[in-house]
């Protein structure tokens, strides 16, 4: 009988803890978006440097220490902005362009240059073998310079040919079959939509525009050190935008023309900028916003995520780490033909170069960010960005 019964309380108790093992299963915890309305080597700065990263521990004490009521509404908060994004999701705003450049690629190169790439990406994606060209130096120019700034994935479909320009008529090759081409060509317009229409929505401004994509790279890409510890000049075949966007990884002249891409690929006039510093050159992006210029330099935000230190800079700002005499702007081609006095004096932003976002409110043009005081103690603030 008692052999019966201790039988008996045995099952009963693996049963108990068999339930009890299946009912603490984690999930992951969810995503928030950044909007709540709805080369190379040494990336650090004084503004990174001087908001250390103990602010992430300083958040997540005062986090837990927050009431119930506090989390209950942030629960509410957070389940209003998953359905927001989910209805984003499966009804997406945007569509690939294959035909972008930006004001200063036409103030640059010309009308006739910029035409004569949108002939030879009509050509390209055709399938047809020559395109309409005035000259052989537009050729060079246009298979130098534009495929990895205006259209990433056509740098590795296509290359330069030996036949010259004649009768206004120029040659492509490609390096790949019809059918991979176009195989290609599709993954790299899928992949450039759902970057942008994750990171965007429709309404937003050239600015919050900018910010989700600097956001954005700051948490989903990552420096290739490895690269750079190779060919620290960055002078090879495979550095590219497309293999940024398509890898997660590169080098900083990989990373300021993806970022300039996606920026023209929404209608912001965007493109890169180049300098030296007192160890290497350097490429970062040059964008046009509310019509003053600005530097943002999305390569140094990869290591500090969030960190504003290096977003929309002007002159002054950049030229705390890169000699304001070695830039040039958009390509060497200005070096040869000259360009405009390009002016980044606009400091409206200059708040911000010490703080990490925390979000920003499209309703209201609120951009809200932290820093920290001497004691170690994080202070909020806001910044309002009409107009931009």
């Amino acid at each position: 009988m008692k052999k019966k019964l201790l039988a008996v309380l045995l099952c009963f108790s693996l049963l108990m803890l068999c339930l009890g093992g299946c009912s603490s299963a984690s999930r992951p915890d969810d995503t928030a978006s950044v909007d709540s309305s709805s080369e190379e080597a040494g990336h650090s700065s004084s503004g990174a440097d001087e908001t250390s990263k103990t602010e992430e521990s300083n958040s997540e004490d005062e986090a837990g220490g927050s009431s119930e009521t506090s989390s209950g509404a942030e629960s509410e908060e957070q389940a209003e902005q998953s359905s927001e994004d989910e209805s984003q999701a499966e009804d997406p705003w945007f569509t690939f362009e294959p035909k972008v450049t930006s004001v200063y690629m036409e103030e640059i190169f010309g009308e006739e240059m910029i035409q004569t790439w949108y002939n030879l990406v009509d050509a390209a994606l055709e399938g047809k073998d020559t395109f309409e060209c005035p000259d052989q130096r537009t050729y060079d120019w246009i298979m130098g310079q534009f495929p990895d700034r205006c259209f990433p994935v056509l740098k590795v479909l296509i290359t330069t040919s030996d036949e010259p320009v004649e009768n206004g008529i120029a040659h492509i090759v490609y390096t790949t079959s019809r059918e991979e081409f176009e195989e290609k060509v599709a993954d790299f317009e899928r992949l450039v939509e759902n970057t942008i229409n994750e990171t965007m929505r429709p309404e937003y401004t050239d600015l919050e525009k900018a910010l989700s994509l600097y956001s954005y790279f700051s948490y989903y890409y990552s420096y290739d050190y490895v690269t750079l510890e190779l060919n620290p000049l960055g002078e090879d075949d495979y550095t590219c935008a497309y293999r940024f966007l398509t890898q997660g990884t590169g080098i900083c002249r990989e990373i300021a023309n993806a970022y300039s891409f996606l920026l023209m690929e929404v209608g912001v006039d965007a493109t890169v900028m180049m300098g030296e510093r007192t160890d290497m050159n350097h490429q970062w992006s040059y964008v046009r916003i509310n019509g003053h210029n600005f530097h943002i330099d999305p390569t140094y935000a990869l290591d500090y995520p969030d960190n504003l230190a290096f977003f929309m800079m002007t002159d002054d700002r950049r030229a705390e780490d890169i000699f304001p005499e070695s830039f040039v702007v958009t390509s060497n081609y200005t070096q040869e033909y000259g360009a405009p006095d390009y002016i980044a004096d606009d400091d409206t932003f200059a708040p911000i170069w010490q703080g990490w976002l925390d979000g920003f409110d499209h309703d209201t043009s609120t951009l809200r960010y932290h820093t920290s005081n001497d004691a170690g103690e994080l202070v909020y603030h806001e910044l309002n960005y009409s107009g931009y």
